[in-house]
C-alpha cells in the first residue's frame, strides 16, 4: 500500500505536507501543521527539536515521515535541508513587508493546492452561488461575488447579521457557499453553515484555523497560514490580502475550466443574475 503522500519524486515537502495533513493522525497532523506553518524558520530540526515543538512523541514524527512516502526521518531531515537551502538562496522582495506576504502567500498556494480544483468544480457546477463572510471578512465576500461575476458566475454575498440569517430561507440543494472567516469562530455563519448542510448545500471555507467549528463543517477546506500577527491591529495585517488571493486563485480555476451547460437556460441566453432587497430575500 502507497504512503498517504507518496507521488512524484520531485514534488517537495511543503507540498506532501499540505495533501497529507487532512488524512493523518492527530498526533502526525500537529508535526506536520508546524512544519506547514513554521518550518519556514528552521533550515534543520533534529528528531527531538521537532517532536518537542510539535508536542508530540518522536515515533509519531518518525510515522508522519514514513506517511508522506519517505523511509524515515533521516530521509525527511536531508530533504528539508536540501529544499530549505533552495529557498534560501530564491530572490525575495526586499521590504519586509512585501517578503513576509511573498512567504505567507507561498505556503498558502502550497495549502490549499490539493482542494483548489475541488472547490472550483463545485462552484462551476453549482445552481446557485451564496459567499458568507462576517464583519471585515465580509468585504472580501462582496469582492469574491463582483470577482465571480466577471468570469460567468452570479453570486450573493452576505456579510451582516440580519442577511446571514436572512440566508437560510433560500439554501438548497445544488447550492455552494462560500464561506470566509478569518478565526473560523463566528455563531451566526455556523448556524447558517448548519442550515446549508441540512438542505444539501455543499460547503467550502477559508479559514486560518483548519481545527475551528467553521472548518469542521465544511465540505472543501482551504487553509490560509497568516495567524493573528502580535502587536497589529486585525483589519490592518495581512489576513485580507491572503484571504483575498485565496479567492482569485479560486476564480482563476473556475475561469479555466470555464462555464458548463447550466450557465445557460434552454434558449441559450445566459442565466440572469439575482439580488437581494433590503430583507434579504432574492429577486
Amino acid at each position: 500500500m502507497a504512503a498517504i503522500g507518496e507521488t512524484g519524486s520531485g514534488e517537495n515537502l511543503r507540498t506532501r505536507l499540505a495533501e497529507a495533513s487532512p488524512r493523518l493522525r492527530p498526533s502526525e497532523q500537529r508535526v506536520a501543521e508546524f512544519l506547514i506553518r513554521e518550518g519556514h524558520r528552521f533550515s534543520d530540526l533534529t528528531l527531538s527539536d521537532l517532536a518537542s515543538r510539535s508536542n508530540v512523541s518522536q515515533s509519531a514524527v518518525v510515522q508522519m515521515c514514513k506517511k508522506i512516502g519517505l523511509s524515515g526521518f533521516r530521509d525527511f531531515r536531508l530533504r528539508w535541508v536540501q529544499e530549505s537551502s533552495k529557498l534560501a538562496a530564491q530572490n525575495r522582495p526586499h521590504s519586509s513587508v512585501f517578503a513576509k506576504l511573498f512567504r505567507e502567500l507561498t505556503q498558502t498556494e502550497l495549502m490549499i493546492g490539493p482542494n483548489l480544483d475541488r472547490a472550483a468544480d463545485a462552484i462551476r457546477h453549482a445552481a446557485q452561488v451564496f459567499i458568507l463572510g462576517g464583519e471585515a471578512s465580509g468585504l472580501v465576500a462582496e469582492l469574491a461575488a463582483q470577482s465571480l461575476a466577471v468570469v460567468g458566475h452570479m453570486a450573493v454575498a452576505f456579510q451582516d447579521d440580519q442577511r446571514l440569517k436572512a440566508s437560510h430561507a433560500h439554501f438548497r440543494e445544488g447550492t455552494v457557499m462560500i464561506v470566509i472567516s478569518h478565526r473560523g469562530v463566528n455563531p451566526v455563519l455556523e448556524s447558517a453553515v448548519i442550515a446549508g448542510r441540512d438542505q444539501g448545500a455543499v460547503v467550502i471555507v477559508i479559514t486560518s484555523r483548519p481545527r475551528s467549528p467553521l472548518a469542521g463543517l465544511a465540505h472543501i477546506l482551504l487553509p490560509t497560514t497568516i495567524a493573528d500577527p502580535p502587536g497589529q491591529r486585525l483589519v490592518t495585517s495581512f489576513v485580507r490580502a491572503i484571504q483575498v488571493a485565496v479567492v482569485h486563485a479560486v476564480i482563476d480555476a473556475v475561469s479555466e475550466l470555464g462555464q458548463t451547460e447550466d450557465d445557460f437556460d434552454t434558449t441559450g441566453k445566459e442565466v440572469p443574475p439575482f439580488n437581494l432587497d433590503s430583507e434579504g430575500t432574492v429577486s
